[in-house]
């Protein structure tokens, strides 16, 4: 088994966890295709619903209040949906319902005061990038591990604590983002993160490195 020190290592002692500079392919997670295009409403997206592949769902596309059975019932009808957009929102139900989406490889849940995740969340199988930013987790479902396509993985500025041992199973995990959180210990099985390009574990209470 590989030594999480040895992530440790590479963390403090190379340019590849906090390079100034994000790589075209880092950036890649972050930036929609340029060439496809993004709806910003359920009116537009609503006339054409097999052509939407990116969608932002945000407080002025909704009206406000109700939002929550208005989306859920909308987002089904988007089958080759491929990025969502769902900021700014405390739709805790809305994730067992995102499984209904096939195509989905791109999910940004931020700044939605999200205390926690449902198990469903490791349904969601064909995910490449999921960003859980400036939420309030406490910890996240061991279901994570079924996500085996996860490239990028950010729950930067959150309140976790420790991680569970089956995000060790995420085999083609590139970038690991756990910046700004409550982690007191690392599980072991982190080192088993071979393709790991990049981990962020800066503003944590880590005292001691796993063996």
């Amino acid at each position: 088994m590989k030594h999480i020190s040895i992530l440790f290592f590479l963390l403090f002692f190379t340019k590849i966890a906090f390079a100034q500079n994000e790589t075209e392919e880092q950036l890649s997670f972050y930036l929609p295709n340029q060439d496809i295009k993004m709806y910003y409403s359920f009116e537009e997206a609503l006339k054409e619903p097999l052509e939407v592949k990116i969608f932002s769902l945000n407080m002025f596309n909704t009206g406000g209040e109700n939002v929550q059975d208005t989306m859920l019932y909308h987002l089904e009808k988007f089958k080759n949906l491929e990025r969502l957009e769902l900021s700014e929102y405390t739709l805790e139900e809305v994730l067992p319902y995102i499984k209904k989406l096939p195509k989905l490889q791109y999910l940004n849940y931020s700044t939605s005061h999200v205390f926690n995740l449902p198990k469903e969340i490791g349904e969601l199988t064909s995910l490449v990038h999921l960003s859980l930013l400036s939420n309030e987790l406490l910890s996240l479902p061991a279901e994570v591990g079924k996500l085996k396509n996860l490239k990028y993985f950010s729950c930067t500025n959150n309140e976790i604590t420790a991680l569970p041992k089956e995000i060790g199973q995420l085999e083609n995990l590139l970038y690991l983002e756990l910046s700004h959180n409550d982690l007191r210990t690392l599980p072991e099985e982190l080192g088993n993160l071979t393709k790991l390009k990049s981990l962020r574990l800066n503003i944590n209470k880590i005292k001691n490195i796993p063996q």
